[in-house]
């Protein structure tokens, strides 16, 4: 009989138990199931289960979407990025003992969008039997506050995503009674942002003043068509020259490049411009490199030297240079300013003083330069 007792005792302790913590770590949890009022779900919320209105009024669930880290709303959503989620149950009438709630992130037809993360203290992430997400109360929550992060999938094409949340307003009695739940759902639709390009990179190169090397590479493409490549000397009024196919769709990294053979001397600035299939276009950054002006030294003589070097050099416009010798211990022994003139141009230099040994010349105006080596006996 003594056994039979206890075995009853225990019965009946593990069934209150139950009744009063079963779903305090959420319904998802216990059951596999989330009652939000999303497609597929039947129209099931919390209500069904906890009173309504019940001791609390009139129950609601308010869903917001912040760009991470700040408080700024979200009204659309770029592929692959992290939004912060926050639900807010709200009650009408008296003080509750505690709060919980639902939220899952579906497109119209209750399919899953995207990845739950990192959910607060009071909450967690539970995947039901259905592949769906559901962000949930982790246990009985005395704030009626819950947060986590949502990161948008990666996609081709336009997803809208609804989120649908409900919540409860308990007394924590160990049964339903009492309590209060929404009757609606609270959603909120978000529009996915198309951006035809994402773009990586977007660079220009002067390769030994020869020509311009322009480098861009995309990270995702969606209905992309080509790319316009175009060049200007002042940075306000461009020209096109040359127009790239894009691959079109793809979610892999893409490289591009072109070769501007016609550079001029000084800044020269190159603008890209995306346009997709529609007829759309996407105007990047622009960048800008700057093109030499032709400094060659035609002539270096006597080699090796003794007292003396001579140089002859060719310049296509006019001006002043800075001229110098360093020795291999990289410090310089000489310095001049020299002024070189449209055409050929012949210079001597005294090497008296230098003691025997290589030397390096260098002659640049910040634009413009050349530098050839020095052998004094």
């Amino acid at each position: 009989m003594k056994n039979h007792y206890t075995y009853f005792v225990l019965f009946v302790l593990t069934a209150s138990f139950f009744l009063l913590t079963g779903y305090g770590a959420g319904p998802a949890t216990v059951t596999g199931a989330s009652y939000t009022g999303a497609p597929g779900e039947s129209g099931v919320l919390c209500s069904n289960c906890h009173g309504t209105p019940g001791a609390y009024g009139g129950v609601s669930s308010n869903v917001e979407i912040f760009e991470q880290g700040t408080s700024t709303l979200a009204t659309v959503y770029t592929s692959g990025t992290t939004y912060d989620i926050v639900v807010t149950i709200n009650h009408n009438i008296n003080t509750p003992i505690g709060f919980g709630f639902q939220c899952v992130a579906v497109d119209a037809s209750g399919t899953n969008v995207g990845t739950f993360q990192n959910p607060s203290p009071n909450a967690k992430v539970v995947t039901g039997a259905d592949g769906v997400m559901i962000a949930e109360h982790s246990s009985l929550s005395v704030s009626n506050v819950f947060e986590w992060e949502w990161v948008a999938p990666t996609f081709l094409l336009a997803v809208d995503v609804t989120f649908y949340s409900t919540g409860a307003a308990v007394n924590a009695n160990g049964s339903n009674s009492g309590d209060s739940g929404t009757s609606l759902s609270g959603t909120i639709t978000i529009t996915s942002e198309i951006v035809p390009v994402e773009l990586i990179d977007f660079t220009a190169t002067n390769i030994d003043n020869n020509y311009h090397l322009i480098e861009w590479a995309t990270a995702t493409e969606q209905n992309a068509d080509y790319f316009i490549v175009e060049h200007s000397l002042d940075g306000k009024t461009f020209t096109p020259i040359a127009d790239i196919k894009a691959v079109g769709n793809t979610l892999e990294r893409q490289d591009y490049d072109f070769r501007f053979m016609q550079a001029q001397n000084g800044s020269n600035y190159y603008r890209l411009t995306q346009v997709d299939k529609d007829g759309l276009t996407q105007l990047f950054k622009t960048v800008n490199v700057y093109q030499f002006k032709e400094l060659e030294l035609v002539k270096l003589y006597p080699i090796p030297a003794t007292t003396t070097v001579n140089m002859d050099i060719r310049y296509q416009d006019s001006g002043e240079f800075n001229l110098s010798i360093t020795n291999t211990a990289g410090k310089v022994v000489l310095e001049d300013r020299v002024y070189i003139s449209e055409g050929i141009n012949s210079f001597q230099l005294d090497l008296s003083n230098l003691l025997s040994g290589t030397y390096v010349v260098m002659v640049t105006n910040g634009e413009s330069q050349f530098t050839s080596t020095i052998l004094k006996f």
